[in-house]
């Protein structure tokens, strides 16, 4: 059996086990070279084809998506999470006839506003396979009535986050808070410098490492950063999960690092309305919070840690290609 991974942005290439796929596609959706490149480098995952197309260009990234399988011929489509190049791989392999195996299934955070929920909608409708991370995300799949195609793999993130344990313990332990805004929600410009003004009023120093388009957004609407944040290029996946570890508090929009920091004990304040990991908000590991400068400084002083984490068990990728060969 011949199988074929689409990726595209750098939460992707650690949900990927290089082992399982013959053929690696990179979207270029994330065309950075610290957001993409260097991940790839640290995972030591090659892929055959880089694409260069971003997420303004869905049609172009289906059209060459659909040119490699083609060429290709896999006998499976896996594509992974929730982004543009989620859905276009999962709508390349579609129009091919190609099944389809979605991984991180069933994640639903009930607002259609986000671009990220119906990508993963129609990425889990399109799929033959439907690989769900959690309990939460089985049971949404199965209110859909998709349950019958749909397996609990355990988290694939969990899986290669341990590669990187255990963390070392740094001279400033405890000290500040580690931040991360790159949702396209949050990139509106009001919503942007609520969220700097709130940093602003938070008395500990913030680590914040900007996204490459936060930074433009930041930058074209002159939107200060302030003085008690140290803005940093993306960070390598150990270098990101040292800083978390020795973080006191995380403040952030995503889904990733959401559950980063839970696995070690962290709080997340979460700048969304909603999370689509329900499990972490539920055992009292996330704040969700609107971008209001106030609302965000106070939540710093008010936050208090949840009930011990249930952590994720087995390997996904066994799971995976135990079910593929079936």
């Amino acid at each position: 059996m011949k199988i074929l991974s689409v990726i595209g942005c750098r939460p992707q290439v650690f949900k990927l086990d290089p082992n399982l796929s013959d053929v690696v596609v990179n979207s270029g959706q994330h065309f950075d070279e610290d957001m993409m490149d260097d991940h790839l480098k640290e995972m030591k995952i090659k892929p055959k084809y880089n694409l260069g197309c971003t997420s303004n260009e869905i049609g172009k990234m289906i059209d060459k998506i659909r040119a490699v399988l083609q060429k290709e011929k896999p006998d499976v489509v896996l594509v992974y999470g929730d982004t543009y190049s989620t859905l276009a791989g999962a709508i390349a392999a579609s129009i091919e006839n190609i099944s389809i195996g979605h991984v991180e299934a069933g994640l639903r955070s009930h607002d259609k506003s986000m671009p990220e929920e119906t990508n993963r909608i129609v990425a889990d409708i399109l799929a033959k396979w439907k690989f769900a991370p959690t309990h939460n995300a089985m049971r949404n799949l199965m209110e859909e009535g998709l349950g019958a195609s749909s397996y609990h793999i355990s988290d694939p993130l969990f899986w290669s986050f341990n590669y990187f344990v255990p963390l070392k313990k740094a001279k400033d332990f405890g000290t500040y808070i580690f931040a991360t805004i790159h949702r396209q929600e949050n990139l509106v410009p009001g919503n942007l410098r609520e969220i700097m003004d709130g940093f602003g009023k938070i008395p500990q120093k913030i680590y914040f490492p900007v996204h490459p388009h936060t930074a433009r957004i930041l930058k074209k609407n002159g939107i200060k950063i302030p003085k008690n944040v140290e803005v940093v290029k993306p960070q390598s996946r150990k270098r990101t999960l040292e800083r978390i570890y020795n973080s006191k508090l995380v403040i952030t929009d995503s889904g990733g690092v959401q559950r980063e920091a839970y696995w070690m004990l962290r709080h997340s304040l979460v700048i969304r309305p909603v999370s689509e990991w329900v499990e972490i908000v539920e055992r009292g590991w996330a704040t969700l919070l609107p971008a209001n400068a106030q609302r965000i400084a106070e939540a710093v002083k008010e936050y208090k840690h949840g009930e011990m984490p249930e952590l994720p068990r087995g390997n996904p990728y066994k799971k995976i290609k135990e079910t593929l060969e079936v």
